[in-house]
């Protein structure tokens, strides 16, 4: 008996100690915080690229029911297709034939927060009779996401050329479909351009 409970007391001296359960982290981020979580990850998914947000072919009319910016607004709206029209892939507005812009045209990509979307725009002299002031202004959804106030000084004054080729940081989400938004208006007979609105997914 004695020589028994000697040999079990010497295989239990033997045997390796079990490892310790290892420590919770107390910082969760990206992966591992979706891995934790036990959230699906897509390992095969191509990352997603720049791609552009609009098309210049596809604005539509905004009914006064339906303008974003009602405020803006005149009683009277006149932009018909010498006003309003697509010239190699741009968009272009000719204040001399349109009072007021509203057009929209729904989201050709998906927009997530920590985007960004680059706008490319300029517009040529800038000259009024009465000093004024021209807005320019992308929406997405309800949001302005991109704009330009632009001071007009009273004749013999003007504005020269200018080009805008911005990035803005987008803080929410946006699906495919969503309304997008185009606002001028402008004081004088100038010209507005659109070149193009691309969405620059987060790195």
């Amino acid at each position: 008996m004695r020589r028994a409970l000697a040999v079990a007391g010497l295989l239990a001296a033997c045997r390796e100690p079990s490892d310790p359960e290892p420590l919770a982290s107390t910082s969760l981020t990206g992966t591992t915080a979706a891995a934790t979580t036990g959230a699906a990850t897509d390992d095969t998914a191509a990352p997603r690229e720049p791609a552009p947000l609009v098309d210049n072919t596809q604005w539509q009319s905004v009914e006064a029911a339906d303008d974003p910016i009602p405020d803006h607004r005149p009683a009277d709206v006149q932009c018909g297709i010498a006003g309003a029209f697509v010239e190699h892939g741009a968009f272009e507005i000719d204040t001399s034939f349109c009072n007021y812009l509203a057009r929209t045209q729904p989201a050709l990509v998906e927009v997530r927060a920590g985007d960004r979307i680059a706008v490319s725009a300029h517009h040529d002299t800038l000259a009024s009779v009465e000093a004024g002031q021209a807005h320019f202004a992308l929406l997405l959804g309800s949001v302005v996401v991109w704009q330009q106030f632009v001071p007009i000084p009273g004749s013999p004054g003007i504005v020269d050329a200018t080009p805008y080729q911005d990035e803005v940081l987008v803080d929410f989400d946006a699906p495919v479909g969503t309304p997008v938004g185009l606002h001028l208006h402008n004081h004088g007979y100038n010209t507005w351009t659109l070149l193009e609105v691309e969405v620059r997914p987060a790195s």
